[in-house]
């Protein structure tokens, strides 16, 4: 348990000072959000701000662990920092959910720091309350689980980082569109909206958009 929390503080230390995973994780939902108040500033329905708002906290997940955790990896695994982890009384598979949860616990924390400040900037904070904080909780947790898992599986394929980058932008493109960041579905043509319905991460926006308002999904 000791060897674990040691990696634990070691991959969020890491985590914080890597250039990249800052970047992705807090500065690009920034410049997102900011591109959503001034560009769109005559779009003042609530909902409007409510879904963008959630699809940019989707992206944030999305980016953190795509970009920020495989880029974290390969450059460990460039640099052996693995092979110092091996060496510690740990597992490989507590190694792997060290890595998980230090990344975890950075990203669901600014996530709720970015949606209540978000919300409170652009006046709907009413929005929120404490069922769908609680509901909110869960499908973050559940969305940042499964893209850190997707991470880590892309990164075993990819072995260097430009492959990483390359991948990566791809997934971040079909990602912003499945996330109906600024331009909603509805506006779409047909073959668009179908495109966009085979995406995982389109799923993903809706259960944080259902479960924000509150809404329970039994079907999903």
């Amino acid at each position: 348990m000791g060897a674990i929390l040691s990696i634990l503080k070691l991959e969020i230390k890491s985590y914080l000072t890597n250039t990249s995973a800052l970047f992705w994780t807090f500065i690009y939902p920034i410049l997102m959000l900011l591109l959503l108040i001034f560009v769109f500033s005559k779009n003042t329905t609530e909902i409007f701000y409510f879904n963008n708002i959630i699809g940019l906290m989707g992206l944030l997940i999305i980016s953190s662990a795509i970009f920020g955790l495989t880029q974290a990896i390969t450059s460990s695994r460039s640099h052996n920092i693995f092979l110092f982890y091996m060496l510690s009384p740990a597992t490989f598979k507590q190694i792997t959910l060290a890595l998980i949860a230090s990344r975890l616990i950075v990203v669901i924390l600014y996530a709720f720091i970015f949606i209540v400040l978000s919300f409170y900037a652009l006046n709907i904070i009413t929005i929120l309350n404490f069922k769908a904080l609680i509901l909110g909780f869960v499908s973050v947790f559940s969305s940042a689980l499964f893209c850190f898992c997707l991470a880590i599986f892309v990164a075993r394929i990819f072995q260097n980082e430009q492959s990483i980058l390359g991948f990566c932008n791809i997934i971040n493109l079909y990602a912003l569109m499945s996330c109906n960041v600024f331009v909603p579905l509805e506006y779409l043509p047909n073959i668009g909206q179908l495109f966009i319905k085979t995406s995982i991460f389109y799923y993903l926006n809706q259960l944080l958009i259902k479960l924000f308002k509150g809404l329970i999904l039994y079907w999903f």
